[in-house]
């Protein structure tokens, strides 16, 4: 098995922001982590920002409705473990 990366759902140079203060908990924004493959993990900051991913992407759900994290996914998951992907 790839090892799994920690993804922040809720970024944590936001914790801070007032918007996101209001929107999460504390508990939330520290405990909201999604473990990710490191391809996949890269992928998700090359297409979001840090923003969008605090304000709307901040589940596994959340993030499969967008069409280049989908598509992503759906390519990368046949590939053998350890395959690092060019971005």
């Amino acid at each position: 098995m790839d090892t799994l990366t920690k993804h922040h759902a809720i970024p944590r140079t936001l914790h801070g922001n007032k918007r996101v203060r209001k929107q999460f908990t504390k508990e939330q924004c520290i405990g909201t982590v999604l473990w990710l493959c490191r391809p996949c993990h890269s992928n998700i900051h090359k297409v979001l920002s840090e923003k969008q991913m605090a304000a709307e992407f901040y589940t596994v759900e959340a993030l499969l409705l967008v069409p280049e994290v989908k598509q992503f996914t759906q390519w990368i998951q046949n590939k053998p473990v350890g395959f690092k992907a060019k971005h």
